[in-house]
This record gives C-alpha cells, sequence and structure tokens, in this order.
C-alpha cells in the first residue's frame, strides 16, 4: 500500500478545514516538527481511514469520540492510495450527535477508462471494510506489527500471545492465500466425491440392467411371437372383411335388381286390373 494524497478534517490537532497533503511526488518522507504539531496524528488519519482504528485516547469510552477535534462534532479522513498498481480511494466520517454517534466509511477505485473513482461500497461498513482488508491483503493488527511501529508500541508485537503472533506472521506471509486454497479444493473434492457416488450408482445400475439381458431378450422373443400372431390375425380379419363387402356389393345388386322387377310387377298388376274393369265393362253391354 502506497499512501497518495490524504485529507483531514477536524481529526486530532487538524483544524475543521479540510486540508489535503499529497505524499505523491516523494519517493522518501520524513516527518518532522515540535510536539502536537499533527505528525503522528497524521499516520494516526491514514490507519483510521483505512481500518477505522488508531491510538486509544485515555478517559474517552468510544475511541473514535477521542479523536475528533475538540469542541467540534464533525471529523473526516480521507486517503487515496496504490495498490499492485491501482488508485483507490477510502473515506470514513464519524459524526457525534446528542442521541447517537454515526459513522461513514465509502471505498472507491479508480476507472481510467471515465477518470473518475467508482464505488466499492457495500451495504455495510463491516462489509465495506472486509473488501478493503481484502484489497490491502491486511488488517490493523498486522499493520501496526510490522510496517507502523506506534510511539511507545514498539514492543507490541512480542507482547502478543503465540497464537496471536502466529496470525500476524501468517497475514505477512500470506499464508490465508494457501487456506483459501486448501478450501476451495476441499470444495472441489466434495464435488468429484458427490460426482463418484453418481457415477458409482449409474455404473450399478447399468450392470443390473446388463444382468437381466438374457431376460429381457426371452421377453422380447416372447413379445415378437404375440406381435407376428396379431399380424396373422389382422391379415385373416382384413380378408374377412374384403369377402364381406364384395357379398355386400353383390347382395346390394340383387337388391336393386328385387326391386326393378317389383316395379315390373306392379304395372302389370295395373295393367291386368284396368285391363279386367275394361273386359266387365264390355261383357255388360251384351
Amino acid at each position: 500500500m502506497i499512501p497518495q494524497t490524504i485529507t483531514l478534517k477536524n481529526f486530532l490537532s487538524y483544524s475543521g478545514q479540510l486540508q489535503t497533503i499529497s505524499l505523491a511526488p516523494y519517493p522518501l518522507i520524513c516527518l518532522s516538527g515540535k510536539n502536537g504539531h499533527g505528525k503522528s496524528a497524521l499516520l494516526d488519519a491514514m490507519t483510521w481511514a483505512l481500518w477505522g482504528q488508531a491510538r486509544k485516547i485515555s478517559g474517552v469510552g468510544k475511541a473514535d469520540e477521542g479523536l475528533v477535534r475538540l469542541g467540534q462534532t464533525h471529523m473526516q479522513v480521507s486517503l487515496e492510495f496504490e495498490q499492485s498498481d491501482v488508485l483507490y480511494r477510502v473515506r470514513r466520517e464519524f459524526i457525534k450527535t446528542m442521541n447517537k454517534a454515526q459513522t461513514v466509511l465509502d471505498f472507491e477505485i479508480f476507472d481510467e477508462k471515465t477518470d473518475e473513482f467508482v464505488p466499492l461500497t457495500d451495504k455495510t461498513i463491516r462489509a465495506t471494510q472486509e473488501k478493503i482488508n481484502s484489497t490491502l491483503g491486511l488488517d490493523f493488527q498486522t499493520f501496526v506489527n510490522t510496517a507502523y511501529l506506534r510511539q511507545g508500541q514498539s514492543n507490541e508485537f512480542s507482547t502478543r500471545t503465540p497464537k496471536e503472533r502466529k496470525e500476524i506472521i501468517a497475514n505477512i506471509l500470506g499464508l490465508g492465500l494457501y487456506d483459501n486454497l486448501r478450501g476451495l479444493a476441499s470444495d472441489e473434492a466434495k464435488v468429484f466425491a458427490t460426482e463418484h457416488e453418481v457415477l458409482a450408482k449409474l455404473a450399478g445400475d447399468t450392470e443390473q440392467e446388463l444382468g437381466r439381458e438374457g431376460e429381457v431378450k426371452e421377453s422380447l422373443e416372447k413379445q415378437q411371437v404375440v406381435l407376428k400372431g396379431v399380424s396373422d390375425a389382422h391379415v385373416k380379419a382384413q380378408e374377412a372383411l374384403t369377402q364381406a363387402q364384395t357379398k355386400k356389393q353383390a347382395l346390394d345388386q340383387k337388391y336393386e335388381q328385387h326391386a326393378f322387377l317389383q316395379k315390373q310387377h306392379d304395372e302389370l298388376l295395373g295393367k291386368v286390373a284396368t285391363k279386367r274393369e275394361a273386359f266387365f265393362a264390355l261383357a255388360k253391354e251384351f
């Protein structure tokens, strides 16, 4: 992490007017001056902007309240820094009210295409802080035990418990990366184990089906015999239907012939009746 620009307002000895200090032009910086001129306060402002932690003020219940300039209620620090050749900006504010103090945290990344900062701020301060820690690759405790030895606390690392020292060294060496890789490997192993179970089950089902090959083949042969019988019956039924249709056509023809003969018969009976009437009428005349 390489600090570029820091802007302060009402932080410890710094006044209520926004003050911007550019650090980018200098490869090496030495802060010197009298006590109370803001040397340590400038470094505390950086740690407070990045992690929300700085020096502990005696007699103050909440740490942030002890960092606000006397008589003021609003404190703000903005820090631009480079990490892996990428420019970021973090801005933290503290507002002290009568009822409840409020903290605001914004995290941004510089977009070279648009030439402006793009928000990375998450929904909560905790989630945003985790993004900042992840970007930096270290937390506050690791920073103050390695890169920044605070005044009067240069032995802070040696006073830590063995477990805490181990965690700090792990953060310095980036061993968390291997923990993440181990977690990813564990997740992949679980996925492969699940896939193996599925494939094993499929193999078992396939083997069981192959074991029933003879039974299935025998059943298929029986079905083929039944199908042939049905096919033969269908052919016979089709032949019987053809014969029935032929007989029906013959009967229809005979019915038509019968109807025609019946009509001729009725006509002849009519003629006979007419002639009979004429005959009887002629017989009466004689």
